[in-house]
């Protein structure tokens, strides 16, 4: 997986489609630049000033138009995310026709030619835009690109790569006004996100928390040549393509450079490892002896980390199949995946036998016998983090929820989102209780709507409990339960 998420959006793609939310993640970006795109085209008038009672009756219809619920996770996401998005707009349109900007020229695109190859990635040209030529009230003008998010580069940054100077926007900006000939006093980014936007609370369009810009004055003594440098040596800086190692190439868009798929290089033993002779000169202590010829009744082994214990257990699985054990009636039960793996690894390096012993976490073993044994436990599904999310989206139209006070609706799915919240609070409440988990966050001192939370709760419970999901504990629990009920029978 940590391979898989290096591939640029790959993590965030594969949540969004398990979620089947993908179109709802990528709608949003499209439908919020085609308010940009119409405000800019439709709306805006090139030599005309700008007047806000002749922009936003316009835009508001747009915006109650083109979002619509069926493009977001829940009809209460639509409703915020459309108010958010069009304060955005309402107050950079408030911002022009309050200082008197005159919109001059938009929608400039120069081709211009430069061809770079770094590192696998080719380009025969790049396309430079400028969305906005503005002028001022005191005869200023600024050459703009609308960005939809946040400031990204700041003047007082340490970092090169982080002062406006140094971003691409800005010189393939310059490069345009190089190619057209169009002469501006700075190139800026205007973004509709400011530095200090928070949830539901969108302060006035400012330069300061709103823009960054550069000075033009070097456009006349520069080459174009020579404001490609910098731009193609932030290109340079690109991760190397060696699609013909990568074990994932064949789910990139990708291509390599000879158009084929490459030899895929695998470290994960899918491909298949070549057998290697088990180890002859094994040497154990005393102790050690004692645990690899044990055979029968109960053993415990307790030691101090690193004494092995693990390379002990192994050595005892070994010597049960040397001495004709079938390997496929062995159990092998630890606590984690990963010292699952662990020991799966080594004891692949000793037994060659086609068939295998069950090398298995506790959970894995528990969640086998509820559905080995479906008759009597039902069709139970594992409430990952995927499916308790769905359900949670799912809930939050119910009219059972209600409005949870105090939460945002905005940005469901983010970091701060509501439905980050609530999974939050159900697993919390599933371990702790409801008194508990109210002791706890009062200790904290939050505040929030915990009425609201528990009669979510309520009803995620309820509907849990009919499609039958158990949660990662329960996987265990559940199965003792089972096999408790086998014993008193």
């Amino acid at each position: 997986m940590k391979s898989l998420v290096q591939l640029a959006g790959c993590e965030r793609y594969h949540r969004l489609s398990r979620l089947n939310l993908l179109d709802a993640g990528s709608k949003r970006t499209k439908l919020f630049n085609g308010a940009v795109k119409y405000l800019i085209t439709d709306l805006i008038q090139e030599g005309k000033q700008i007047r806000e009672g002749d922009i936003l009756p316009a835009l508001e219809t747009y915006f109650r138009r083109e979002y619509s619920p069926e493009n977001f996770a829940c009809a209460k996401e639509c409703e915020v995310e459309r108010q958010a998005d069009y304060r955005k707009l309402e107050r950079f349109v408030a911002f022009l026709a309050q200082n008197g900007v005159k919109p001059l020229q938009k929608n400039i695109q120069e081709d211009v030619s430069y061809p770079v190859d770094m590192n696998g990635h080719r380009f025969s040209r790049i396309r430079c835009r400028i969305d906005l030529v503005l002028e001022d009230g005191k005869g200023s003008k600024d050459a703009v690109i609308i960005s939809p998010g946040k400031p990204a580069y700041n003047s007082r940054a340490r970092l090169t790569a982080r002062k406006p100077e140094s971003s691409p926007e800005l010189l393939a900006v310059q490069c345009a006004l190089k190619s057209s000939k169009i002469a501006c006093d700075k190139s800026a980014i205007y973004y509709m996100g400011g530095k200090n936007d928070t949830n539901g609370a969108y302060p006035d369009f400012s330069l300061t928390n709103n823009t960054v810009a550069v000075s033009n004055d070097v456009i006349s003594r520069t080459d174009i040549s020579l404001l490609m440098e910098p731009l193609e040596k932030i290109l340079s800086g690109m991760p190397k393509k060696e699609c013909g190692r990568c074990r994932f190439a064949g789910i990139c868009c990708l291509e390599t450079d000879n158009g084929t798929a490459g030899n895929m290089d695998c470290g994960c033993g899918i491909n298949g490892t070549k057998d290697s002779p088990a180890p002859s000169n094994v040497k154990l202590t005393e102790k050690q002896e004692i645990i690899r010829n044990f055979r029968d009744g109960v053993m415990r082994v307790i030691a101090i980390p690193g004494s092995g214990k693990t390379f002990s257990l192994v050595q005892r699985l070994v010597n049960l199949i040397q001495q004709g054990v079938p390997p496929e009636k062995i159990l092998f039960v630890t606590f984690a995946n990963k010292a699952a793996s662990e020991i799966q690894n080594r004891v692949c390096g000793q037994v060659f036998t086609s068939k295998k012993p069950e090398i298995t976490t506790i959970n894995s073993l528990g969640m086998r016998i509820l559905r080995e044994n479906e008759d009597i436990a039902g069709k139970v599904t594992l409430a990952t983090k995927i499916r308790v999310t769905e359900l949670i989206l799912e809930l939050l139209s119910d009219e059972r929820t209600g409005k949870i006070a105090g939460c945002s609706y905005e940005n469901v799915l983010g970091e701060h989102g509501i439905a980050t919240k609530l999974r939050s609070a159900i697993t919390d409440i599933n371990r702790d209780g409801k008194d508990l988990y109210l002791a706890k966050q009062r200790k904290k001192g939050g505040e929030m709507d915990y009425a609201g939370i528990f009669r979510f709760y309520d009803v995620y419970t309820e509907e849990a409990a009919k499609r039958n999901l158990i949660t990662f504990d329960e996987q265990i629990s559940k199965a003792v339960e089972l096999l408790s009920c086998w014993t008193a029978n």
